[in-house]
């Protein structure tokens, strides 16, 4: 995440990278500046893809269906895109760890 939950990758509610031209489509079709920042940056991400509210452990879950799952790819593919885009800036890497708050919080690339 950069400045805001509009940059980087998508969010339990962010969108995450997208076209800035959107944000003056959105004006251009009714919207506020203000409104369509409060969509990007808390009503967008995963869980609008998904249809409902998300948790990270619903996001990740092996079990994922319908939705859910076309939520999780969107991340993973947004995720390892910007590992890769990091990797190649610095050169290389060595390790590569990813922390979660509870070690039951496993990801899983396939």
């Amino acid at each position: 995440m950069g400045f805001t939950p509009v940059e980087g990758i998508p969010s339990l509610s962010g969108c995450g990278d997208i076209d800035p031209t959107i944000v003056f489509q959105l004006h251009s079709s009714g919207m506020s500046f203000r409104e369509a920042g409060i969509l990007l940056s808390r009503e967008s991400g995963l869980s609008a893809i998904a249809g409902m509210k998300l948790t990270f452990a619903q996001l990740v879950s092996g079990s994922a269906k319908g939705p859910v799952a076309e939520a999780r790819e969107i991340y993973f593919h947004s995720l390892l895109l910007h590992a890769g885009s990091l990797i190649a800036a610095l050169g290389g890497l060595d390790t590569l760890v990813i922390s979660a708050k509870k070690p039951t919080d496993v990801l899983e690339f396939s």
